[in-house]
């Protein structure tokens, strides 16, 4: 099994100061500008020797000026993909098994899913969903968002620098002809968010957007972590990282650090709202948030949902939080094959809804 504290701790490893007093609340704006690259449990050489078991090298899309990102593509197989969850206190509770030597699947592709994780993770967290979305006949993309992963350092957008990356890498397959239309996003947190502001441009020719757990503000998205951190829920070291931060970082301090780290990016985090996107894009948009979570709370998402344009479906599953809503592959996989499978052609047609039946675990 999975701890559900391993990837709360490697988002919380942006925030913890190394030294005490005002030079640890200094050093904060940059950790915000800059958040160190987590420690998922399947990234680095088990990402890569995953890339090599499902038959998909790791790419490389190299602009002047920009960093360089690496990707992924996988064909669509039949993986045999076993994947199973079960709820436990402070776990995720994932099981799961795939055949490595997988045949590919016969033409036609049925469209291409671009996968994008959260903040301090790295593509390796979106892998299972990749092959069990290849497995319903998609070509999928995973992408190591700028500064995760193998890609390269550069200014953050907190969703907008990084939604011209995607596009970049859209641009560049659709010149090699390896994107089957219709194109779709997948994005988880800082990845979703990511995902509205990339589909938002029309020349991206983005059908569909999945979002799962965006933030509404930046500013707020980041005093929304930290006051999760101060609560000291969970853990051991959950409390030790609580009692810390209270002792060194109060919110007055904070606010100054949001903005010091904007600053530093050339953007005013407090105005920046995923709602601007969201009414803009023309894709259709399924936007999924746990009534349980605790990083971004459920009324922001609930506002957040408000924004949208029509094009918009919002469902909220009532037991799952931050990082058990995406880990339920084994309830929403079939749900999101057939609202994939409805999603017309980018900017055209009606959006369809979701057809979520009851959680088998409920």
């Amino acid at each position: 099994m999975t701890s559900l504290s391993r990837p709360f701790l490697a988002l919380a490893a942006c925030f913890l100061l190394a030294a005490s007093g005002d030079a640890a609340a200094r050093d904060l704006h940059e950790r915000i500008a800059r958040p160190e690259r987590g420690d998922t449990p399947y990234g680095g050489a088990k990402y890569l020797q995953f890339l090599r078991q499902v038959g998909s090298p790791l790419e490389s899309l190299v602009r002047p000026g920009e960093p360089t990102l690496a990707f992924a593509v996988i064909e669509p197989r039949d993986f045999g993909l076993d994947y199973r969850y079960q709820r436990a206190p402070d776990e995720l509770g994932m099981r799961f098994a795939f055949r490595p030597d997988a045949p590919r699947r016969p033409p036609p592709v049925r469209g291409t899913v671009v996968m994008l994780h959260g903040l301090t993770m790295d593509a390796s967290t979106q892998g299972l969903w990749a092959i069990a979305l290849a497995e319903e006949g998609y070509r999928t993309v995973l992408l190591d968002l700028r500064n995760h992963g193998f890609s390269g350092d550069g200014p953050a957008g907190f969703g907008t620098r990084e939604a011209g990356d995607v596009q970049a890498l859209l641009a560049r397959l659709r010149a090699e002809r390896r994107l089957a239309e219709p194109v779709v996003l997948f994005g988880t947190s800082y990845g979703a968010v990511t995902a509205l502001h990339a589909a938002a441009a029309d020349e991206a020719g983005i059908a569909g957007v999945v979002a799962m757990e965006p933030f509404a503000n930046a500013g707020d998205s980041v005093r929304q972590f930290v006051a999760r951190l101060k609560s000291g829920e969970g853990g051991w070291s959950a409390r030790a990282v609580g009692w810390w931060l209270r002792r060194t970082v109060p919110d007055a301090e904070l606010d100054a650090a949001i903005a010091r780290a904007g600053d530093t990016l050339g953007l005013d985090l407090d105005a920046l709202d995923t709602a601007a996107p969201l009414a803009a894009t023309r894709a259709c948009v399924l936007h999924l948030h746990g009534a349980k979570d605790t990083l971004v709370p459920v009324e922001s998402a609930r506002t957040l949902a408000r924004a949208g344009n029509g094009r918009l479906h919002y469902a909220e599953l009532p037991d799952e939080n931050h990082y058990s809503l995406p880990a339920r592959i084994d309830w929403l996989r079939a749900p999101l094959r057939e609202w994939l499978a409805r999603v017309p052609p980018a900017g055209t047609g009606d959006c369809p809804p979701l057809a979520l039946p009851p959680d088998p675990l409920a």
